[in-house]
């Protein structure tokens, strides 16, 4: 019996040591991009499929901008007729939740202009909604998906992510130039972007340290035929390259939730698909 109570106090002393030595760890994300990315050491962004967001009758099924924030994500699913005259391009704003890829909510049909990015801001729990070619974006309560007003831009663009910890919007104009803005849209500063490529240029997430680009390669790209993030920082140099694969698909979105990526893709006229995945070290 001694020898019963002498080793459970003894496992009883290892785990609470344990506990206290992991505790200043706790709430911290492993892998977390901004802080092992680097210009020296490559990584790769594996890709498992999270679940479908599916056609809207015979006509909405264009996936473009979303975003993922906690367990929710936010897409715009435009409308196929006048899809090539952006102002006149109807589109609805779906709200999933992200475990169990179940349409939540859904805004009434909006003209958005292609709605080529959405970003979420927490502190006022709005959706910003980017109107291609039009400077303008349209902010919409994320969780009725109700129109609440629109923000003018002094620049086209065509990504579009907020910061909330330097409360600042970063805007990329095609794949070589961003502008950052105030959270109220005044223009702060421009920068370059990086390289110029051969790529199509998709949607931005941005943290307070990098802006992670994604690009799209059309199977016509022999030249660059990978789709891939471009993570920049905030002077315009190109930190790395990670390839997503999935050849064919054309990502539309990215967004970061603690280590993870979500990325969406157009896939067909049935529905669009969205991944995940955390950043692998190349041996």
């Amino acid at each position: 019996m001694k020898q019963k109570k002498g080793r459970s106090c003894f496992l009883w002393f290892l785990g609470l040591l344990m506990l206290f030595t992991l505790l200043p760890l706790a709430g911290l994300a492993e892998g977390d991009p901004k802080e092992i990315l680097n210009d020296t050491d490559p990584y790769i962004l594996p890709l498992e499929y999270v679940g479908l967001i599916p056609r809207i009758d015979e006509d909405f099924w264009i996936l473009q901008g979303g975003c993922v924030s906690g367990d929710y994500g936010w897409f715009a699913t435009i409308g196929a007729k006048n899809s090539s005259f952006y102002q006149w391009t109807e589109c609805y704003i779906r709200k999933y939740d992200i475990r169990t890829m179940e349409e939540i909510a859904r805004s009434e049909k909006l003209l958005l202009g292609h709605a080529n990015d959405i970003t979420y801001r927490p502190d006022t729990n709005e959706l910003y909604v980017l109107h291609v070619y039009q400077m303008k974006v349209t902010v919409l309560d994320a969780d009725t998906l109700a129109v609440k007003g629109e923000k003018r831009m002094q620049y086209e663009a065509h990504s579009l992510s907020y910061v909330p910890s330097s409360q600042r919007f970063v805007a990329t104009i095609t794949t070589s130039l961003m502008n950052c803005y105030d959270k109220d849209f005044e223009k702060t500063v421009d920068y370059a972007f990086g390289p110029a490529n051969t790529l199509v240029s998709q949607g931005i997430y941005a943290d307070e340290k990098y802006v992670y680009h994604v690009l799209y390669s059309p199977k016509s790209n022999t030249i660059e035929p990978d789709n891939i993030i471009h993570v920049m920082d905030y002077e315009g140099n190109l930190i790395t390259k990670i390839p997503i694969g999935l050849k064919g698909m054309e990502p539309e979105n990215i967004s970061l939730v603690d280590d993870t990526f979500y990325i969406a893709f157009n896939v067909s006229r049935e529905a669009a698909q969205l991944y995940k995945g955390t950043l692998v070290p190349v041996e």
